[in-house]
């Protein structure tokens, strides 16, 4: 028995997210000003009547990446471990922008790992300076700080497999999914944070997650994925085989002597260019 939840965060606003950046953050955002005004978008909440700069051309490029990445998704069907961070959920923002509809924006409510490193986050306000307190989407490390805020939050539950904002429950019995079903939700709601029931599957016998179709078997290729798999046109230069490899790899654990079978194909690819338009001879 599975279930699928979908995570969603309560719309509301959080003061503190942003701070007065000092002399360090206005020397980041002048080295950095010229390379990201293509990357920002400057907006109005006509309910507030704030405004918003989000710039995240710069922050992207400029703060060193985390030592823990987010796990791989095919890994996490098998098991997943927790990491302590300081984090307290994610929240949305409506915000009125003037169009047929409201735009949300996502912050991560967690802290800045290294005080060193919110000097690099600053963005330019009508107001002056201003660096984040908060992780935001536009940041590198968002991810991978929210992958180890959800692993926190559900800590020493092993019957769960979280990627991100997407959380599969598996048990082996009707009964035990229910009491798997309602610590997940007693936990969530423990740190604020409540499901998108409309995206959310409950108590089935197989479901898709990332990409498989998860059975009380194991796991297996979604058949209309293996069909487009083999339907696939075949490549005629070096790009397209490129491409085509790399759809194949998503399911390489299911195909037998994969290595061996594809490595004439790898073959093509020693010494081209990602964008190779040679054709295959």
């Amino acid at each position: 028995m599975s279930t699928s939840l979908q995570l969603e965060s309560k719309t509301t606003r959080k003061s503190g997210k942003l701070k007065s950046a000092g002399s360090s953050a206005t020397n980041s955002a002048a080295a950095n000003v010229k390379e990201s005004r293509k990357f920002r978008l400057f907006v109005r909440d006509r309910r507030s009547n704030l405004h918003f700069l989000v710039d995240s051309g710069a922050d992207v490029s400029i703060i060193p990446a985390t030592s823990q990445n987010k796990k791989k998704a095919q890994y996490l069907l098998y098991a997943a471990n927790g990491t302590e961070i300081s984090t307290y959920g994610i929240k949305m923002l409506n915000l009125d922008l003037g169009l047929p509809r409201d735009f949300q924006f996502p912050f991560i409510i967690a802290d800045v790992t290294k005080e060193e490193h919110k000097c690099k986050t600053a963005i330019i306000t009508p107001f002056g300076l201003y660096e984040f307190n908060v992780m935001s989407f536009g940041l590198k490390n968002a991810p991978a700080t929210f992958q180890r805020f959800i692993h926190e939050v559900l800590r020493g539950l092993d019957f769960v497999f979280p990627y991100l904002d997407d959380i599969l429950i598996a048990s082996k019995s009707n009964q035990e999914h229910e009491i798997h079903l309602n610590l997940v939700l007693e936990r969530l709601n423990t740190f604020g944070l409540r499901i998108n029931v409309s995206k959310s599957v409950f108590a089935v016998e197989e479901i898709e997650f990332l990409g498989y179709l998860i059975t009380p078997q194991g796991s297996r290729p979604l058949p209309d994925k293996a069909q487009a798999i083999m339907n696939y046109k075949r490549p005629e230069n070096i790009q397209d085989l490129r491409t085509f490899l790399g759809i194949l790899n998503f399911y390489r654990r299911y195909l037998k002597d994969a290595a061996k079978n594809q490595a004439l194909l790898h073959e093509y690819l020693k010494g081209s260019k990602k964008k190779d338009k040679r054709r295959i001879q």
